[in-house]
């Protein structure tokens, strides 16, 4: 499933006002049926009920997102959560893509799982504007322009289509995930200063005990342990790598030997071990360098994964 974004907003990313479209542009509605069509679209409840009539879109299956378990309406699919929503539009015909088309709020919750935007960008500032698109982060995201459009007669702006493909990239750190005022503050200071805490002359192999390291990881203690934990550790690569899938044979087996000499020198009847791989604004991980935690409960212990500013 490729999930991807359809939409318009002016210059200074407005996009809605009491609800309804702050513009009339046929040009780009008309490019939107075309992208859409045949696909099914995911939006939130005052998008659908902004449609035409009240209606749902033909051709497409329709799918809303409501905070209210009691939502109905006629021609479309109601789901509370995101995850079901996208899930069940998978299933439906020309799910291989499926479409967001809004508003606001759907966009801002599902940036992080996108990996396309079709976006109009119009010439114009819309100043009374109540809803705007996400901000487009240029080192996730890379555009080519598809083509532009004046004004005229039946277009009140003119606009440039842009198609926005994910490169594959994140930020060193993302401190929008820090779990408080203090970390989030630490994170901007890492990530202003370009070094990765866990690459070499980064702030963690300078300021933080290795335990013990091998030919392709090192090993430390958690500065913020989980509660309810006995032990906590994190286990890094030596190398800059932000996916599991990057990992080689002999790193896993070096892997391997490195949790064996946790298991000799930290005795416990049982441990767990998670990992966050790939987008931090997907996964809830502050750093974009792969590291596994390693953990010995004392008790229920409360892992969040997922964005923490969603």
């Amino acid at each position: 499933m490729l999930i991807s974004f359809v939409a318009a907003m002016a210059k200074n990313r407005a996009m809605g006002k009491k609800g309804d479209l702050p513009w009339n542009v046929p040009t780009d509605m008309n490019r939107f049926r075309t992208i859409t069509r045949g696909h099914p679209v995911v939006m939130g409840s005052k998008t659908f009920e902004s449609l035409p009539g009240g209606k749902p879109l033909p051709n497409r299956a329709n799918i809303v997102l409501s905070r209210h378990t009691d939502k109905k309406y006629e021609g479309a699919t109601v789901f509370t959560e995101l995850g079901q929503a996208l899930r069940f539009a998978a299933t439906q015909p020309g799910g291989e893509e499926v479409m967001v088309i809004g508003g606001g709020q759907i966009f801002a919750q599902a940036l992080p799982l996108a990996q396309r935007v079709y976006l109009t960008i119009l010439d114009a500032d819309i100043a009374d504007a109540d809803t705007f698109f996400p901000e487009i982060d240029e080192m996730r995201w890379a555009a080519t322009e598809e083509g532009r459009f004046e004004m005229s007669d039946q277009d009140e702006y003119g606009g440039t289509f842009l198609t926005y493909n994910r490169t594959g990239h994140s930020p060193i750190v993302e401190p929008a995930n820090g779990r408080n005022e203090e970390y989030k503050a630490q994170l901007e200071r890492i990530l202003e200063s370009g070094i990765c805490p866990f690459c070499q002359n980064g702030e963690t192999l300078k300021e933080q005990l290795i335990l013990r390291s091998n030919q392709s990881w090192w090993i430390k203690e958690n500065a913020h342990p989980l509660a309810h934990t006995l032990y906590h550790f994190v286990i890094t690569p030596n190398r800059h790598i932000e996916s599991v899938d990057d990992i080689t044979s002999a790193e896993w087996e070096d892997l391997k030997e490195m949790r064996a000499w946790v298991k000799q020198n930290y005795p416990a009847n049982g441990d767990a071990m998670y990992v966050r791989s790939g987008e931090p604004l997907v996964t809830g991980a502050t750093v974009t360098h792969l590291h596994y935690h390693m953990i010995v409960p004392a008790g229920l212990v409360d892992v969040k994964f997922g964005s923490f500013n969603g």
